[in-house]
């Protein structure tokens, strides 16, 4: 549904935030790319997740609007443009330094800026684990994805959560390891669902109700309690 603005002359359209622009074309336009960069191509669907992922997890860090986030992230790759929209979406205001600037000059300029958190690309922590040893690791597929096989090399466990896991993705990284998919209400920062990536067996769960938490669905007009398992 669209409104629009007379003003005597002219029949202006609503005024709306890039958010609610980019939101209605994901709605209308989701299987049309949305982004064709070097590293990646990206549907409008497809963007949208992403940004999402980011939000959700600025938003369990408490991030909201009215806070500024820090984006430092390489120019060019199509996750500036997921962190950018990211930010926005959680209601925050970003403030963007470039990738290359020196440590102490983009903790200077975020200092000044008042930002509260900072995002950063995701491709440099895949080095960083192979360098420090790391065996274990929880996070969400959309960073996972961006670590090759050599940055994963020593991790022998590896939890995703807070967002969708495609089959493809979940299938690659648990071969060699142990992988579990998860799911928890971001809100409360727990786990309440977990299932082993199993390769061979194709599985799409996302498990079994850990003890203590059964989740349930709700609407206005009925209310739903969900079996033994949950899928994805």
């Amino acid at each position: 549904m669209s409104f629009s603005v007379t003003t005597g002359r002219a029949t202006m359209p609503q005024a709306r935030t890039l958010v609610e622009m980019f939101n209605a074309t994901a709605v209308r336009c989701g299987d049309r790319v949305a982004l064709d960069g070097a590293d990646v191509t990206l549907t409008y669907r497809e963007l949208f997740e992403r940004a999402l992922g980011v939000a959700g997890r600025l938003t369990g860090l408490g991030v909201g609007p009215g806070d500024r986030v820090g984006v430092q992230v390489q120019s060019g790759t199509s996750e500036l443009y997921v962190a950018i929209l990211g930010v926005l979406q959680s209601g925050a205001a970003y403030v963007p330094v470039d990738a290359d600037d020196p440590p102490a000059r983009a903790a200077d300029l975020f200092e000044r800026a008042g930002a509260c958190v900072v995002v950063r690309d995701g491709q440099e922590l895949g080095p960083w684990l192979s360098a420090r040893g790391v065996t274990v690791v929880s996070t969400v597929p959309t960073l996972a994805a961006m670590w090759d096989d050599d940055a994963l090399a020593g991790v022998r466990l590896l939890i995703l959560g807070g967002e969708a896991c495609p089959e493809p993705l979940g299938w690659r990284l648990a071969a060699g390891r142990e992988v579990w998919n998860t799911y928890g209400p971001t809100e409360a920062t727990v786990v309440s669902t977990a299932a082993r990536v199993q390769p061979a067996s194709r599985s799409r769960s996302a498990g079994r109700w850990m003890a203590g938490r059964l989740p349930s669905l709700t609407s206005a007009d009925s209310w739903l309690r969900l079996g033994s398992r949950a899928s994805w």
